[in-house]
C-alpha cells in the first residue's frame, strides 16, 4: 500500500517535470535566437551560476530534498532512496493519504503550488530536478561552446602561423640570395645558387606543408 502510493506519487513528479522541462527548453531555444555567438556563452555562465544558487537554497531549505539531489536519475528516486525516511511523520502520512487518481494537472499547470498543501514541498521537488536538468543542459551547451571557440582559436592560429611563415620564408629567401649573389667564384654561379636557394627552400615548404596538414587534420 505505502509502495504503491509513493510509487504513484513518483508518477506525477514525472509527468510534472516533463512538462515543465520541456517549457524551459523552449525558453531556452527563443533566448539563443535572440543572442549572438558572444553573448551567449556569457548568458549560459550566469544562468548555470544563478541555477545552481537555487538548487543549493532548495536543499538548505528543505533538507529532505538532499537524498535524491544527486540521484534524481534515478528511477524510481522518492522510493529508492532515503526521501521517505528523511521526511517527518506528517508529512509522509500525507503522501499516504493523498488520492492520485483526482490530481488535475490542468490546475498544477496554472499554479505550481496549488497542491503543496496535500503534497508537501511537491511544486519544491518538481522545481529541483527541473533545475538539476536544466543545470546539465547549460552544462552541455558549456561544453559546446568552449570546444566551439577552442576550435575557432586552433583555425585563426594556423591561419597567421601560416601567413607569419610564408612572410618568413621570401624575406630569408631575398638576404640569403644576396649574400650569395655578391660571392663570384666562377661563371654561372648565379643561376646555380639560385637553383640550390629554390631547393633549399622547395624542401623546406614540403616539410612545413606535412606540419600544417597534420596541425590541419588535429583541429
Amino acid at each position: 500500500m505505502v509502495e504503491k502510493q509513493f510509487i504513484s506519487l513518483q508518477k506525477l513528479i514525472d509527468r510534472c517535470v516533463q512538462h515543465d522541462y520541456d517549457a524551459l527548453k523552449e525558453a531556452l531555444s527563443l533566448k539563443k535566437a535572440y543572442l549572438n555567438a558572444e553573448q551567449r556563452p556569457v548568458y549560459i555562465r550566469k544562468e548555470i551560476f544563478r541555477i545552481t544558487e537555487e538548487l543549493v537554497s532548495m536543499n538548505q531549505q528543505i533538507p529532505a530534498l538532499k537524498s535524491f539531489a544527486f540521484d534524481w536519475k534515478t528511477p524510481n528516486f522518492i522510493w529508492e532512496t532515503t526521501f521517505i525516511e528523511n521526511l517527518l511523520p506528517e508529512v509522509r502520512r500525507k503522501y499516504i493519504a493523498f488520492p492520485y487518481t483526482d490530481f488535475d494537472d490542468k490546475r498544477y499547470f496554472e499554479n505550481s503550488v496549488t497542491y503543496d498543501e496535500t503534497l508537501p514541498y511537491f511544486s519544491i521537488i518538481i522545481k529541483l530536478v527541473v533545475c538539476s536538468k536544466y543545470l546539465e543542459q547549460y552544462r552541455r551547451n558549456q561544453q559546446y561552446n568552449n570546444i566551439s571557440l577552442l576550435r575557432d582559436s586552433k583555425f585563426y592560429f594556423f591561419y597567421f602561423f601560416c601567413k607569419s611563415y610564408k612572410r618568413m620564408y621570401f624575406l630569408c629567401f631575398n638576404e640569403i640570395n644576396k649574400i650569395f649573389l655578391e660571392w663570384s667564384f666562377f661563371p654561372g654561379q648565379k643561376f646555380v645558387m639560385q637553383f640550390v636557394i629554390i631547393a633549399i627552400f622547395f624542401y623546406l615548404h614540403c616539410k612545413f606543408l606535412r606540419i600544417r596538414i597534420v596541425i590541419y587534420i588535429n583541429i
